[in-house]
């Protein structure tokens, strides 16, 4: 994993981390073992709201660019996310829903972070961009390759076309 794709989960974390805690005191939703009165199997627990699950957030935040980059490195990586949800789960510090919704909010912040990295006028970010274009061109080739076709356009980060050079 080279280090600028790294940089760019840290980045997509930097983002839905917070979001994810922001929500969590906007929705307030009981934890279920508060909730059934039973005690958690987890003897460290936060004492926060349960909706949505920061731990699948920076989980799934993690593992987006990760695919992004490289798709078996990232389904190795998205597998890890969701059994840490599903963990959260059979401890009793969460609902499936809670999962779900950590999940959604880390992908979807974690691709924003990166379609504005790659927008960005700052070098720094504009390098995580160009690490990001060189992983989809070899990506985009390989599909080419192997279903036969011949093209010279493919998506680039922020999901408009760009010629491969």
């Amino acid at each position: 994993i080279r280090p600028t794709v790294i940089g760019l989960a840290v980045f997509g974390i930097a983002v839905a981390w917070p979001f994810s805690v922001l929500m969590e005191v906007l929705i307030r939703r009981p934890r279920p073992f508060q909730v059934f009165g039973k005690p958690p199997l987890a003897k460290f627990w936060t004492p926060t709201p349960s909706m949505p699950s920061a731990h699948a957030t920076i989980a799934f935040a993690i593992a987006t660019p990760l695919f992004v980059a490289d798709p078996v490195s990232g389904l190795v990586f998205f597998s890890l996310a969701a059994l840490i949800g599903a963990a959260r789960v059979y401890v009793g510090v969460h609902y499936p829903s809670d999962i779900l919704a950590g999940a959604v909010v880390g992908s979807v912040l974690s691709l924003a972070a990166q379609r504005f990295a790659c927008s960005a006028s700052s070098p720094a970010l504009r390098s995580i961009c160009r690490s990001c274009a060189a992983s989809q061109n070899r990506i985009w080739r390989m599909t080419l390759e192997s279903t036969g076709r011949n093209s010279s356009r493919r998506p680039n980060c922020s999901g408009h076309s760009a010629m491969i050079r």
